[in-house]
């Protein structure tokens, strides 16, 4: 993954900011891993609920799911110190509710620190681009990719 930063100032991939045919790169890259998504949308993708919320929900239905498939530890992207501790509420809310049977550790890493982050990313943008009528970059990813749903 890190082979496709263009310069010195690029320190991460980020699927908004490239065009189409970086997009594509991107996304036959991540087809050629050996690697399976899972990915949680909402079901109302124009919700008006706060994104916090939204993040939330969609880490409601995703922690439990990565238990069950015998993930010991998720490393997600720090989005800075207080949107991190939101997170952990979070996963100690569904331990508390005995939602996650298991262990599930959670950590967080900055994006530029660790290029594996940048395929969750170029995931979830071509989800978005398929959910508003582009399916051309998750066509390439799609049978790696499983999707579920959050009802909202």
């Amino acid at each position: 993954m890190r082979s496709l930063l263009v310069g010195k100032r690029h320190r991460k991939l980020h699927w908004r900011d490239e065009d189409r045919s970086r997009q594509h790169t991107i996304a036959m890259t991540v087809a050629r891993l050996d690697v399976e998504h899972l990915v949680v949308v909402r079901s109302r993708p124009d919700s008006g609920d706060h994104p916090e919320r939204q993040r939330r929900l969609c880490m409601e239905r995703l922690l439990p799911e990565l238990v069950a498939l015998g993930v010991g530890r998720a490393v997600v992207e720090s989005r800075g110190l207080k949107d991190d501790q939101q997170d952990h509420r979070t996963l100690d809310y569904l331990r508390r509710k005995r939602v996650l049977g298991g262990q599930l550790h959670l950590d967080h890493i900055g994006g530029p620190i660790e290029p594996m982050l940048w395929i969750p990313d170029a995931c979830c943008g071509a989800v978005t681009q398929l959910r508003s009528g582009d399916p051309e970059h998750y066509a390439l990813i799609e049978t790696k990719v499983t999707l579920l749903e959050v009802e909202s």
